[in-house]
């Protein structure tokens, strides 16, 4: 699985049936099922919006009010997040902050153009690794590479950060040869690193390489409570053949995220292959009920139409 994901078919970025972890996510929105729900109407009172954006002019003022305006995203509040990104652009201590918050806004909006002109202007003003990052990833959505990450890491080669964030991107490109390149050199100075043992483990696994499951098992012992990285180990566990531990594993996996649609087709499909077709039936049909977005549907779908064959 990625303790925060892209797409793909089985990813956390996905590939066919497992995951790989990545980055951090960037942006104000939600990726997978869309923005969070929230039984609350009504955005940040304004008057309190105001009261914040006027008197926080001190050390942590962008800190404080970006927090506020990720607040009024969560409650809808459009408007109320936009005049705290403008007043943040006023100040000149915070403007990079407030473009950078323009472009959450704008991404949570789905208006992917003005996301990367306000990611690219909180850029240029000022420059670090979280808005590089921002930009690149706004920038792919629209079908362009600007090598803005590449440039970046030659600048700054230290920046472990960025360095698996472009190998996840090459991942999540299909780019494999060249993602197994940059993970393994991360894992020359990066040995306890669970995301890199993860996402090397999924590559490995797919071009049927035998270190698949030993790094697959080390990754799961570093984080034996990631959710996507107990995924990924319990998927090779699976398809491997150890089906009755992989199961096991994969439930576990899935109560340490009980809303992740994949995992949970994860141990349905397990299910199903190892005879327990009635309760993968009950399961899936539980499942498409009530995630109508997730990375593996079309597999679900498919599942579920060879099961009520039977």
């Amino acid at each position: 699985g990625v303790a925060h994901r892209f797409g793909g078919s089985g990813s956390v970025v996905q590939a066919q049936g497992g995951r790989f972890v990545a980055g951090p996510k960037q942006g104000g929105g939600q990726q997978g099922e869309g923005p969070a729900r929230d039984g609350q109407p009504h955005g940040v009172p304004a008057a309190l919006a105001q009261v914040v954006v006027l008197g926080s002019q001190g050390r942590h003022a962008a800190g404080r009010q970006g927090l506020l305006a990720q607040l009024a995203l969560r409650h809808k509040d459009k408007a109320g997040a936009e005049r705290i990104a403008n007043a943040m652009v006023a100040q000149p201590d915070n403007a990079a902050a407030g473009h950078e918050l323009r472009g959450d806004i704008a991404l949570a909006s789905g208006q992917q153009q003005a996301a990367v002109a306000a990611y690219a202007r909180a850029f240029e003003i000022a420059p670090d690794s979280n808005r590089v990052l921002k930009l690149e990833r706004a920038e792919r959505a629209l079908g362009v590479d600007n090598k803005r990450l590449k440039q970046w890491l030659a600048e700054h080669p230290d920046d472990t950060r960025a360095r698996l964030a472009q190998a996840a991107i090459l991942q999540e490109a299909g780019a494999s040869d060249e993602a197994t390149l940059a993970y393994e050199r991360m894992l020359e100075t990066r040995k306890q690193d669970p995301v890199v043992l993860n996402n090397l483990a999924w590559l490995y696994f797919e071009r049927k390489d035998q270190r698949a499951l030993d790094f697959a098992r080390q990754a799961y012992e570093l984080a034996p409570r990631q959710a996507q990285i107990v995924d990924t180990y319990a998927w090779i566990l699976f398809q491997l053949g150890q089906r009755e531990q992989g199961l096991e594993i994969l439930k576990k996996a899935a109560e340490l995220a009980p809303g992740d649609a994949d995992i949970a087709f994860h141990v349905t499909s397990a299910l199903a292959a190892s005879g327990q077709q009635a309760q993968a039936l009950t399961q899936l049909r539980e499942l498409l009920s009530d995630h109508k977005r997730f990375n593996l549907r079309k597999d679900a779908e498919a599942l579920l139409a060879l099961l009520e064959k039977k």
